[in-house]
């Protein structure tokens, strides 16, 4: 579509120019509008989730966020717990932790003085005081996450849109070509004739290229997914990237282990 806004400048058609300048638009503002919505959606459920922590600051024992948690910081974890953070445990009584998604282990694992207790593990059984060893990105589960992040990889949905894609450019690049063809024949012609079959390769170009380019398809697909996102954050869901919904659709078979 830029294409067509450069060749519609070029032809002096600002009718053209400013349509497709604003259906340009349009569409960036939509799909800004909705990543935006999903992205707000997001923090208010994160935030909703967020777990908490008790942990002694300034000789008191105060309930904070645990994202606020900072290494060194003591914090006491009770039966039916999560663990807000990799800590060491200082204190135990009769301590069995889950921690099977992040091991695999099937059984609750005995934890006491001196032993690793991971972030995300839950607390089956007991009581405990632990010192914080590392938080976020740097704690075990963070660190797993993070690897997870960087594997990266191109979905079925970027395939799509791109296959579509070639699919419209070879269709526009054929029909041109094939204008082109006949239009400038192989024999002399004179300079204002050639002028004026480039002019109209040019205007047969603009509509080749607007009526080969699918120009609603972002919009409709972002509030398609969007409207996905916002009805998976009602169940609990959080939707990171809006084309994991589309993922998840096409979805047919999914394996899963004990954990």
């Amino acid at each position: 579509m830029e294409v067509a806004a450069l060749i519609s400048g070029l032809l002096g058609d600002w009718l053209d120019l400013g349509l497709i300048i604003g259906l340009l638009l349009l569409n960036a503002c939509l799909g800004f509008y909705e990543e935006h919505n999903a992205a707000n959606a997001i923090e208010a459920l994160k935030e909703q989730l967020a777990p908490t922590a008790l942990v002694k600051r300034d000789g008191a024992w105060k309930e904070i966020e645990a994202k606020n948690l900072v290494v060194g910081d003591i914090v006491q974890l009770k039966m039916g717990d999560i663990v807000p953070a990799d800590a060491k445990v200082i204190k135990a009584t009769g301590v069995k932790v889950d921690q099977s998604a992040l091991t695999g282990e099937s059984l609750p694992v005995d934890k006491k003085i001196g032993s690793e207790i991971y972030a995300g593990s839950g607390i089956k059984q007991g009581e405990l005081t632990a010192v914080v060893t590392a938080t976020g990105k740097n704690s075990f589960f963070g660190r797993s996450a993070g690897l997870v992040d960087e594997a990266g990889g191109k979905g079925h949905f970027q395939m799509i849109l791109k296959q579509i894609g070639y699919f419209c450019i070879s269709f526009i690049a054929f029909f041109l070509m094939l204008q082109l063809i006949i239009q400038f024949e192989i024999r002399d012609k004179p300079c204002t004739k050639m002028s004026q079959s480039g002019c109209t390769s040019l205007a047969n170009a603009l509509v080749l290229i607007v009526g080969g380019v699918p120009i609603a398809m972002p919009t409709v697909l972002s509030v398609t997914m969007a409207i996905g996102a916002s009805k998976l954050s009602k169940k609990k869901a959080i939707v990171a990237r809006l084309s994991a919904v589309e993922e998840l659709a096409g979805m047919d078979i999914l394996c899963s282990d004990k954990t």
